[in-house]
């Protein structure tokens, strides 16, 4: 069983999967709307169609570090960026309804883990493959 687990956990995008199928399973519990007004249209979106796009987006990540993972610099900054991934999906999804964020400063710590999630997958995979080049 360690055996299993140790390889599972060295696979960050094993995680991903995991995340994508309970977002997934979790669109069928959620039935709110998400209501946007835009200048003078009114949008309303069924949340699980939000729910199913998050999921698609993980499962894409999820095949993106199965493809680069040979290329990857350290496994530290794929378990920082899956770990703020996990915390924005709970952040977006859960969090909000159950716990008052009002304590926190939550704009600048939203805005953090946006950008640890935009760039933390590039610089990863970019500087993997400029070590294999040069560290051969």
């Amino acid at each position: 069983m360690t055996l299993l687990m140790s390889a599972w956990l060295r696979k960050p995008y094993n995680v991903l999967v995991l995340l994508a199928v309970l977002t997934f399973a979790g669109s069928f519990i959620d039935l709110s709307v998400l209501d946007i007004h835009l200048h003078d249209t009114y949008f309303i979106i069924d949340q699980k169609y939000i729910y199913w796009a998050y999921s698609a987006v993980l499962l894409v990540m999820a095949l993106l570090y199965r493809l680069c993972h040979s290329y990857l610099l350290s496994a530290w900054l794929s378990w920082m960026h899956i770990a703020s991934l996990a915390i924005l999906l709970g952040w977006v999804t859960l969090a909000r309804a159950f716990i008052d964020l009002s304590i926190l400063n939550s704009k600048s710590l939203l805005f953090l883990l946006v950008i640890i999630n935009i760039f933390a997958l590039p610089v990863n995979v970019i500087a993997g493959m400029l070590r294999k080049l040069l560290f051969k």
